[in-house]
């Protein structure tokens, strides 16, 4: 029971909590972009770039960087899954996929 309250339930909720916050990054980041990539396009129109231009522009902009952040929180979910707990956690019911 020791080994269970002193070792194993930590360990499990601070893989649940990484894993939390680092949805919550990847919400946040992808909403920045999503915000950038309309501000690029709506300067785009008004510059006069032409309305192509810009939303091509703008859809780059969020691309960039929805796809850094995926691939941040890609990296951190592997990279969790590789601990001793990991296995535990999920077998626990913890993680859907």
């Amino acid at each position: 029971m020791e080994v269970q309250c002193d070792v194993i339930e930590p360990e499990l909720r601070r893989i649940g909590d990484c894993l939390a916050a680092s949805e919550r990054l990847l919400a946040k980041k992808s909403m920045v972009g999503l915000a950038l990539g309309t501000l690029v396009t709506t300067c785009g129109i008004l510059a006069g770039a032409g309305a192509a231009v810009a939303v091509a522009a703008g859809i780059a902009a969020v691309a960039r960087d929805v796809y850094g952040a995926a691939s941040k929180h890609l990296g951190e979910k592997r990279d969790l899954s590789l601990e001793d707990m990991f296995f535990l956690w999920k077998t626990i019911g913890h993680a859907p996929d």
